[in-house]
């Protein structure tokens, strides 16, 4: 910006035509580094469709009251478009609010499953602990997606962060 310009009172361009493209565009070298540790969304732990509505009204309901992150209409527009399917941030953002909201549901899938019996049994061996493992199921597809620091921070990688909060709350 010319403050002297500015200052003069005369018209100063802010704007894209500004900056300088070169600082602005990822290098291929950070970009193709910065996907290694990414995964894709495992889909297989998408909760069934009413559950997931369910899931959605319950954190609009309760949990975007207090703190409102996610415009509802714009949010149900895009999962009703089932956006999820085709990319995988918005997944991330839908993951962490399920995570979120499963609190507030009682359904036998919100809980967390364990892969093996004996964990099973273990978990279950306290089931007032265990109601406090609702929706950890969907933060775990979240933790393993991953986030690349080189990557510069998308809309939906700021709501899964801001929203993932919740969750570390409830502990």
């Amino acid at each position: 910006m010319d403050f002297k310009a500015a200052m003069a009172g005369e018209p100063v361009s802010i704007g894209p035509d500004t900056r300088r493209l070169q600082f602005w565009a990822l290098p291929i070298w950070e970009a193709t580094v910065s996907q290694h540790s990414l995964k894709q969304v495992d889909l297989s732990r998408w909760p069934e469709p009413l559950l997931a509505q369910a899931l959605i009204d319950a954190y609009f309901d309760h949990d975007n009251l207090t703190l409102p992150l996610l415009n509802r209409i714009i949010f149900q527009k895009d999962y009703d478009a089932q956006r999820w399917t085709r990319d995988d941030s918005f997944a991330k953002v839908c993951f962490t609010l399920f995570a979120v909201a499963a609190r507030h549901i009682d359904h036998p899938q919100v809980y967390w499953h364990a892969q093996d019996e004996a964990a099973a049994r273990a978990a279950m061996g306290d089931i007032d602990m265990y109601r406090h493992s609702a929706g950890w199921r969907w933060m775990e597809v979240v933790v393993k997606m991953g986030k690349s620091f080189l990557k510069p921070a998308t809309l939906e990688e700021l709501q899964v962060l801001n929203v993932g909060v919740l969750i570390s709350m409830l502990i």
